[in-house]
């Protein structure tokens, strides 16, 4: 009777037709057993009043019984809802920083695809207005509460629901996937969100190679890194750069999933009704801090020797004493604001001096969607398939970086050109491009 509840609650929670797929994929070899199940569904939605509207015909559901053996297990999958459990630090603050954003919008886009969505913040915090957003979106957001403050123990209860665990970033994945695996059926997909000791071996070759510390920090990520890839069922990375970097350690199982981008669809500010430059990024992230002084420490120097009237925007979430004592007369730091359209909409040019990092760059793509002129070096550019000069200006020196920062700021004819270029890009990172790309992952995994 333990098993005909569980069929019943998922019943209940995702509908008959995922239900009989789930019976056929199991392939349960009695026959007797398969009318007894089939039989109680549909004994059920007679006796059922309050939803009439999910009701399905006797005879439909015994032919689907019977057509079941014509149909591949693919057709089948295309007939289910899956549950689709999702971890990450905390519950997407999408407006605060770029792993957030994306998340967020895969679970947008997961739902539109009809899929249940369970998420998981490791922090146990219901952020809001976040944890209330997404429950908004009828998203089951698990967190501690005076009553169940175990997460772990939540998470149990729900295993035999979950279908696939999408397991952001290295160490939540490695610190979950065992308890995820007590459920032998649940597909494991770990997402990288950049690969991290991408991240830390360019900070090491940047700053100095004779760090001990950092050198075996970045050496211990790679490993841990392509050790977790290996044994998930799939590995989802954002950027092709990084798909290949994985290849060429033996991983195989990749799949891309960028970030999303909606591109501002409503008419923006012309060049003659713009001024100052712009970044954006969360603080908390040690790209942006270096960026932003290696910003004002040496190339704002040089684009105000010829021109002293331009100002700069530093946008993000948690400046540091360290950050906030950039600001002057002509920095301004104005820390987190939720809406920053109209800062991409009044500003002339997005820059964004990332000297390391990995992945794909939020901020980049924000900016496109707003068709903003971008200045940036080749990290930020990285894995988005922009071409220097004609979607974006690319400059790795201090020099050439503030020659890119003048030409645009000052030339209109290269600035619409660019302006232009950049709104074309930025629709491979469409919702709708993006959910194709999902479906088809999806689909890979049964």
């Amino acid at each position: 009777m333990d098993y005909l509840q569980k069929l019943f609650f998922i019943w209940q929670r995702e509908g008959p037709i995922s239900l009989l797929s789930r019976i056929l994929d199991k392939a349960i070899e009695s026959v007797k057993t398969k009318l007894i199940l089939i039989r109680y569904i549909i004994d059920f939605n007679y006796t059922n009043k309050k939803h009439p509207e999910q009701l399905i015909s006797n005879q439909f559901l015994w032919n689907s019984f019977f057509e079941s053996n014509k149909l591949d297990k693919n057709s089948r999958h295309k007939l289910r809802k899956y549950t689709i459990l999702i971890i990450d630090f905390y519950v997407p603050m999408y407006d605060r920083e770029s792993g957030s954003c994306r998340i967020f919008n895969i679970v947008k886009i997961l739902i539109d695809l009809g899929h249940n969505i369970i998420f998981l913040p490791d922090d146990g915090q219901a952020r809001e207005p976040y944890t209330s957003e997404l429950e908004s979106l009828n998203v089951e957001v698990l967190y501690r509460t005076s009553q169940k403050y175990n997460l772990k123990k939540q998470l149990k209860s729900k295993l035999s629901l979950i279908d696939i665990a999408w397991v952001c970033r290295p160490e939540i994945y490695k610190k979950y996937a065992n308890l995820l695996r007590l459920n032998p059926d649940i597909k494991l997909a770990y997402d990288t969100v950049d690969l991290h000791f991408v991240r830390l071996k360019r900070q090491w070759e940047l700053f100095s190679n004779h760090n001990k510390f950092l050198q075996k920090t970045w050496q211990y990520t790679q490993a841990l890194e392509v050790n977790l890839a290996q044994s998930s069922d799939i590995t989802i990375v954002v950027t092709e750069v990084e798909q290949n970097i994985l290849k060429s350690l033996s991983v195989n199982n990749t799949w891309i999933v960028p970030n999303v981008h909606q591109p501002y669809l409503k008419s923006v500010n012309t060049f003659a009704e713009r001024d100052s430059l712009l970044f954006i990024g969360s603080y908390n992230h040690p790209p942006n801090v270096d960026a932003v002084i290696w910003l004002c420490q040496e190339i704002m120097p040089l684009v105000w020797k010829y021109n002293p009237e331009i100002r700069l925007i530093l946008l993000g979430n948690n400046p540091s004493s360290r950050i906030k004592a950039l600001a002057d007369d002509r920095v301004t730091v104005p820390g987190y604001i939720k809406d920053v359209e109209s800062y991409f909409l009044n500003s002339r040019v997005f820059v964004a001096p990332l000297r390391f990092g990995a992945g794909m760059k939020g901020k980049i793509g924000q900016s496109l969607s707003y068709s903003l002129p971008i200045v940036t070096t080749s990290i930020g550019a990285e894995g988005m398939g922009l071409t220097d000069g004609f979607d974006v200006m690319i400059a790795d020196e201090v020099q050439t970086f503030s020659q890119c920062i003048l030409a645009l700021y000052n030339d209109s004819y290269i600035w619409n050109f660019i302006s232009k270029n950049a709104n074309e890009t930025i629709s491979k990172y469409s919702p709708k491009a993006v959910q194709s790309q999902l479906s088809n992952m999806i689909n890979s995994l049964f």
